[in-house]
């Protein structure tokens, strides 16, 4: 979100994107999601984004999206880091679906949401099920020593990563290469040196090389329009 929604509380000495990142953040984030919820609920941070943390506030949010609260565009970039545009880790932020405002968001989100039908998510249960086991069985050792075990890290995140490749059609062989690229993408973004940003470059590079080739291989075999993701015959591969 931009400035143009309403100012929230007076920013004071906390940061709340650095401590996200911190290591008392992880071991227990409770504490200081309750006291930005509190005394924060609309947080503006310095380059203008807002951090919402009250249901109400988070609901009329995405209810004013497009109208009074527009994302982020390319005349936002233009603005506030026009040496930027010219990285290809930030046109693919900017041309991303999130990042995106109406009407081009709604046209694109209906696409999506046509894989996200109850029949369509009735159908992925089963084979999500299956995703949860595997990544429970690989943790029962550890879990049966007694070693203390980051749910987050060990079974959220993989979770999510097998599922979206399931979707995507995505060999589970190049699913973690892919989510190490997008890691480095977002890193280079967040801290927005021209070093970084340039490493992030090279990841976008190898992430467009790698979607570009799979669309390719998946026309060949499936003459005619792009499948929509999720379908066709390489959906569920892996």
């Amino acid at each position: 979100m931009t400035q143009t929604a309403p100012a929230g509380t007076a920013i004071d000495e906390i940061d709340p994107l650095a401590t996200f990142v911190g290591p008392d953040f992880h071991r227990d984030p409770g504490p200081f999601l309750a006291t930005l919820r509190d005394r924060h609920p609309m947080y503006r941070t310095e380059a203008g984004f807002y951090l919402v943390s009250r249901h109400a506030d988070v609901l009329w949010a995405q209810q004013n999206t497009g109208s009074i609260l527009r994302s982020p565009d390319e005349h936002w970039w233009t603005q506030r880091m026009p040496e930027s545009l010219r990285h290809r880790a930030v046109t693919l932020l900017t041309n991303s679906l999130p990042a995106l405002n109406p009407p081009v968001h709604t046209r694109l989100r209906r696409l999506v949401a046509r894989d996200f039908t109850p029949r369509r998510v009735a159908e992925l249960r089963g084979r999500i099920s299956d995703i949860c086991d595997h990544v429970l069985d690989e943790l029962e050792p550890v879990l049966r020593d007694g070693i203390a075990v980051d749910l987050h890290a060990e079974f959220a995140k993989p979770v999510t990563l097998h599922v979206i490749g399931e979707l995507l059609g995505m060999p589970e062989s190049d699913r973690n290469e892919i989510a190490g690229n997008l890691f480095e993408i977002v890193t280079g973004l967040i801290i927005r040196t021209e070093e970084m940003l340039t490493r992030s470059d090279n990841y976008t590079a190898r992430l467009e090389d790698y979607f570009r080739d799979a669309i390719a291989a998946r026309r060949r075999r499936v003459p005619g329009p792009a499948p929509t993701p999720g379908r066709g015959p390489a959906a569920g591969a892996g």
